[in-house]
């Protein structure tokens, strides 16, 4: 068993890097920024990376379609969407 102490110190640079990555979002795209960011907030608020990167999957989708753009979508994020959406309405 490992103490927690022990693990602090990996999580704290983990969360570092997430977060010197944020700087490489596109800002002046909103398309792009704002599942980013819900992403974010769900993984904090969820405390799990896979309840945000879930989030992040539907909200790119969602967005992307409600703003028109079509031709940024491929199949395989159709299909991840679709089945994280099912995910949360019957599991």
């Amino acid at each position: 068993m490992i103490p927690a102490y022990a693990t602090a110190l990996a999580l704290l640079f983990v969360a570092v890097l997430m977060v010197s990555s944020l700087k490489k979002i596109k800002r002046d795209n909103l398309t792009e920024a704002v599942p980013v960011v819900i992403t974010v907030l769900m993984m904090s608020l969820t405390f799990s990376i896979t309840e945000g990167i879930a989030m992040g999957f539907i909200s790119y989708v969602v967005i992307k379609l409600l703003a028109g753009k079509h031709s940024d979508l491929n199949l395989n994020l159709y299909s991840i969407a679709v089945l994280l959406v099912f995910k949360y309405l019957f599991l």
